[in-house]
């Protein structure tokens, strides 16, 4: 699933060998380029996010998906939080 979300995120999967065996073998090996250092306008948490995801360790990879979803939810509300006191900072009202 993480790779599935680099690629989409990124326009490529993490790991791209010239053929099969290599690509397989990265996969196993070598760590992939953190999705922030390849497209600034992405946040640093989506990138941690997608880090977790691709992680080499099981233990180090979210255990469920509801974990998974649970990160993504908190992300969600600190980026809307981040959002509307950014608006309050500007003295623009938000939204509902």
């Amino acid at each position: 699933l993480g790779v599935i979300f680099y690629e989409i995120l990124a326009g490529s999967p993490p790991f791209q060998g010239d053929f099969p065996e290599e690509t397989i073998y990265m996969q196993r090996n070598c760590e992939h380029i953190p999705l922030r250092k390849r497209d600034r306008k992405i946040s640093q948490s989506i990138s941690n996010i997608v880090d977790k995801m691709l992680a080499k360790l099981p233990e180090h990879r979210f255990q469920t998906v509801e974990d998974f979803l649970n990160r993504l939810q908190l992300e969600k509300y600190l980026q809307s939080t981040k959002e509307i006191r950014a608006r309050e900072y500007r003295g623009i009202e938000p939204t509902r």
